[in-house]
This record gives structure tokens, sequence and C-alpha cells, in this order.
């Protein structure tokens, strides 16, 4: 147990935070190959590019949403770590 009444291994969602991040990366890769290769079929297969699109928009969004979430946990972690210190 640290100084701060942490043990040393708490999560502060560093690795939540990054595991999203990467996860984000990829999602805008695969929407990026999505877009290319929509743009060299034309209109062939356009309906289905738009439903992938739309789906990995809205994977991106959840993903954003959660980054946000996760960021704002370890935020209340780190004021939480602070506080305990300040007490001792």
């Amino acid at each position: 147990m640290s100084a701060s009444g942490f043990n040393e291994g708490d999560n502060d969602y560093s690795k939540e935070i990054a595991d999203l991040k990467l996860k984000q990366k990829n999602c805008q890769y695969q929407l990026q190959i999505i877009v290319h290769q929509a743009v060299h079929n034309k209109k062939k297969d356009a309906k289905a590019h738009q439903l992938e699109v739309n789906y990995r928009m809205k994977q991106i969004d959840a993903i954003e949403a959660k980054i946000e979430y996760f960021e704002h946990m370890k935020q209340q972690v780190h004021l939480l770590r602070l506080s305990q210190q300040q007490r001792k």
C-alpha cells in the first residue's frame, strides 16, 4: 500500500483508455478502407457500403463515449488519491 492509501496496482483506467484508443484507430482505418472501396466500386453495392459506413461511425461514436467516460473516471481516481494524501 502506498502513502496515498491505494495499492500501487490500483486501476487508474490508463490501460482501458489505451485499448479503446487503439480500437478507435482500427475502426477509423476500417472506415477508410470501406470509403476507398466505395469510391472504386462507384454505385455498385452503394447501399451495403453506406450501411457499413454507418455501422463503423456508430462504433467510433461508442468508443469515443467510452474513452470520455474512462478519462473522467481516471480524473476522479486522481482527485481521490490527492484528497487522501492531503488527509494524512
